[in-house]
């Protein structure tokens, strides 16, 4: 019940300060700037908590660790309540806004003439989908295939950390060149590393290693297109309708997110009991082929999938640029 509680909340507090985006500049390379210093700080606030939270738990509760993840939880919240308070006082919505006020009937019509916003969101359902079943089944791979139970948790350590240093290169170049290739070329990455994953079938960890951190950097890729790509299409929405709707694009585009990483968790559990895998033995010879192939051949074809509709994308700096010009000639009128 906590737990719901916390991600309805989380929820509640997500989605507005994910749309801030939309609403404190319209200039493309600022918001490239903004999703890449905001994914950067998220990755190390991930990887400090990783850290500090099992020496904080016992530190503060001692013999009792229950009290000691209890305390750090309330610490951790209170640290990110001084931070969102914050955020509240200091930051600006400077956009302008020249539309109307959305109703529901508004709502689905700026939804249903916003191409630009569903081929994104297909893209990210495509690729979140891969990349679950992809973190996911590696844990079996790194078991059964690897024999190696804790490799797992340091490919994934190594795989964020590869992921956290690329995001400014990555930034950079969604910035000068276009984020729509930013994000091809992160998909594009990540399905050479699935299938390099696929066609050599690493059972060392050296190799398994490598190729996980090169797909740690192609995501890296992803998650700066995705969310500097995202407030272009409220643009683009209100340009084609004249209704400007900030919340309902970030707040699906946020559900795409949960559910289709639902649906890949969802996945591996049927997949693996479809290639008949069971705990704690010896697999046999088909059942390790066929988690090779839901490690690795299927994220490889949700990643390929997702390379090939991003190219669909309408929306290069140089339209967004024109779209905003033209909205910013309509309100001055």
């Amino acid at each position: 019940v906590t737990h719901l509680l916390f991600r309805t909340i989380y929820t509640i507090v997500g989605v507005p300060i994910a749309a801030l985006s939309a609403a404190m500049t319209t200039s493309g390379r600022t918001r490239a700037s903004l999703a890449g210093a905001r994914m950067q700080f998220a990755t190390l606030g991930a990887i400090v908590t990783a850290f500090l939270t099992p020496l904080l738990a016992g530190s503060l509760g001692g013999e009792d660790l229950a009290l000691g993840y209890m305390l750090t939880a309330i610490l951790y919240a209170l640290v990110a309540e001084v931070v969102l308070l914050i955020a509240f006082a200091s930051v600006r919505e400077h956009v302008e806004i020249d539309a109307e006020s959305p109703d529901l009937g508004a709502t689905l019509k700026v939804l249903k003439a916003n191409t630009a916003f569903w081929i994104l969101f297909a893209v990210v359902v495509t690729n979140t989908i891969a990349s679950t079943i992809f973190t996911k089944s590696i844990v079996y791979y790194a078991r059964y295939v690897i024999g190696e139970p804790g490799a797992v948790r340091e490919a994934l350590t190594l795989y964020t950390l590869a992921a956290a240093a690329a995001i400014l290169a990555w930034t950079q170049l969604a910035r000068l060149r276009s984020k729509a290739f930013t994000l091809f070329c992160g998909l594009a990455i990540n399905t050479i590393a699935y299938l390099l994953l696929y066609l050599t079938g690493p059972d060392g960890k050296l190799a398994f290693y490598a190729l996980t951190m090169l797909s740690g950097i192609g995501t890296s890729a992803c998650i700066v297109a995705f969310w500097s790509m995202l407030p272009d299409t409220v643009e683009y929405g209100q340009w084609k309708t004249g209704v400007r709707d900030e919340g309902i694009v970030f707040g699906l585009f946020q559900f795409s997110q949960k559910a289709s990483s639902g649906l890949g968790i969802g996945a591996v559990g049927l997949l693996l009991s479809a290639i008949g895998y069971a705990a704690n033995l010896d697999q046999s010879d088909d059942t390790l082929h066929g988690l090779r192939t839901i490690s690795f051949l299927l994220p490889a074809l949700g990643a390929a999938l997702a390379t090939l509709i991003v190219r669909f994308y309408p929306l290069s700096a140089e339209r967004h640029a024109a779209i905003v010009r033209e909205l910013e000639g309509k309100t001055q009128k």
